[in-house]
């Protein structure tokens, strides 16, 4: 595995799904939806 921390300030863990996948998927689900609402309806 690679891990590449792209964040402005580092910030990134390591995390296991097993341990907190619904954190990651929450903020993944999160993010889907803002950037859906950003797209003008042209």
């Amino acid at each position: 595995w690679l891990f590449v921390d792209r964040s402005r300030n580092a910030s990134r863990l390591w995390c296991d799904m097993a341990v907190c996948g619904n954190r990651q998927k929450a903020n993944r689900y999160y993010r889907r939806r803002t950037a859906a609402r950003e797209v003008p309806n042209a």
